[in-house]
C-alpha cells in the first residue's frame, strides 16, 4: 500500500454508514472549573431531574421509584421516593416551594430527558412562572450525565450499606434517602478545594458529630414510663440512617421489623468491638495440652507447716517413704548416734519443728 492512500482520508459510502454506524460520541463541555462548559451561575440556575426505576422489590412503605434533582451551581442532590410515576409532579412542585424558602431563588431552567414530567400539566406550570424546560436527545442518557451517574452511585452504596447491616431489600428506600444524606456531605471534584455540596449550597460546613456507622449495634431507649425497672432499658437495634426534619436517628429491629426513630441511641461501632477471632486469654506457646485435659497435681513445699488436728500433739512433717532408711545398728559410732532432737517414727528419722 503506498504511503499516500494510508494517509489518505477514505470518502463515505452508504454501504459503510449502514453496516458499521454507531452512536455519535458526546463530548464531555463541562470540566471542574467554573469558567469551562456551561455550568450555571447562581444557585438553582439549572437544576437536573430525572426518575429511577421501577424498582425490582417495593419498598416497605410501598415505593418503586425515586425521584433524584442535582443542582448544576452547587452539585447538590435530592432524593425523593414515589410510589408511581404520576406522583412526580406533585413532589416536584412542593420541592421547589421548599428550595425558594431556603435559598429565595426560582428555578431557572429544569433539564429532564423525555420522560414521565414530559406532559402538558409540567409545560403549563412551567409557563405560569417562567421557567424554562430542556429535554435531553431520545435514547442519549450522555446528555443527562450527572443525573445519570448519581443513579448509579447512590444505587451502589445503598446496595453496600444494606448488604451490611444484613437488612432486607425491601428497606432500600430508606438507605437510599441515607446515601443521598451521606453524598451532600462528602466532597467532589467537581468543586473546588474538596468543598462538599451541603457547603457550597448553605454556605457553611456540615456537622459530622450526628455521623455513626451505618449497619452497627443502636440500642434505643425505652422511654415507656410503664416499663419497669428490673426489664432492659433499650431494644437492640442496626442503625440504617437519620432522619431528615429532626436530630434523630433511625433504627431497625430484625425480630420485630419496626423501624424507631429516636434520639436518645447507643452505639457499638466496629471499631469498638475486639476482634472476635482473638481468645480473650491466649494460650502459652508451645502448648498441646487440650483444653479438657485434667489440671497437673499441686506440690506442697518440704518446708511448709502442717498443723496437727490436736494443738497439744507435736507437729509433724509428712513422711516420703523414699527417704526410710533401715534401723541404725552402729549405736558405738558417735557419728551415726541419734541426737535428742532426733524422733523415731515409722523407723524413719524426721525433723521436729521448734
Amino acid at each position: 500500500m503506498s504511503r499516500s492512500l494510508a494517509t489518505s482520508k477514505v470518502p463515505k459510502c452508504e454501504s459503510c454508514v449502514l453496516g458499521k454506524q454507531t452512536k455519535t460520541i458526546v463530548p464531555k463541555t463541562r470540566g471542574g472549573n467554573e469558567d469551562d462548559g456551561n455550568r450555571a451561575t447562581r444557585m438553582l440556575g439549572k437544576v437536573w431531574i430525572d426518575l429511577s426505576g421501577p424498582h425490582a422489590v417495593t419498598s416497605r412503605t410501598g415505593n418503586r421509584y425515586v425521584m433524584n434533582l442535582v443542582d448544576n451551581k452547587s452539585s447538590r442532590g435530592w432524593s425523593v421516593p414515589i410510589v408511581k410515576k404520576s406522583d412526580a409532579f406533585s413532589h416536584l412542585q412542593a420541592w421547589e416551594k421548599m428550595v425558594k424558602e431556603e435559598t429565595g431563588f426560582e428555578v431557572g431552567v429544569y433539564c429532564m430527558d423525555c420522560g414521565e414530567l414530559k406532559s402538558n400539566k409540567m409545560r403549563e406550570w412551567l409557563e405560569s412562572k417562567g421557567t424554562k424546560q430542556e429535554f435531553t436527545a431520545p435514547y442519549t442518557f450522555a446528555h443527562c450525565g450527572r443525573i445519570e451517574r448519581r443513579h448509579r452511585t447512590l444505587m451502589g452504596k445503598v446496595n453496600a450499606m444494606r448488604i451490611y447491616a444484613n437488612c432486607p431489600p425491601n428497606l432500600w428506600d430508606e438507605f437510599y434517602l441515607t446515601a443521598s444524606y451521606l453524598d451532600e456531605r462528602t466532597p467532589m471534584a467537581s468543586l473546588k478545594d474538596g468543598t462538599t455540596p451541603y457547603e457550597a449550597y448553605y454556605n457553611c460546613r456540615p456537622d459530622y458529630s450526628r455521623l455513626q456507622e451505618i449497619g452497627c449495634h443502636a440500642f434505643v431507649l425505652i422511654l415507656s414510663r410503664h416499663n419497669p425497672k428490673i426489664y432492659d432499658h433499650s431494644i437492640e437495634c442496626v442503625l440504617i440512617g437519620y432522619d431528615l426534619n429532626s436530630k434523630t436517628y433511625r433504627c431497625y429491629n430484625r425480630t420485630t421489623k419496626q423501624i424507631y426513630s429516636s434520639y436518645h441511641v447507643r452505639f457499638i461501632e466496629s471499631h469498638n468491638n475486639p476482634d472476635p477471632n482473638m481468645p480473650s486469654i491466649p494460650p502459652p506457646p508451645n502448648s498441646d495440652t487440650p483444653e479438657s485435659a485434667s489440671p497437673p497435681p499441686i506440690y506442697f513445699d518440704e518446708e511448709e507447716e502442717f498443723l496437727p488436728k490436736n494443738l497439744e500433739d507435736p507437729i509433724v512433717l509428712p513422711i516420703d517413704p523414699h527417704l526410710i532408711q533401715p534401723p541404725n545398728d552402729n549405736l558405738g559410732d558417735p557419728d551415726l548416734q541419734q541426737t535428742p532432737n532426733d524422733v523415731i517414727v515409722a523407723d524413719a528419722p524426721v525433723r521436729r519443728s521448734t
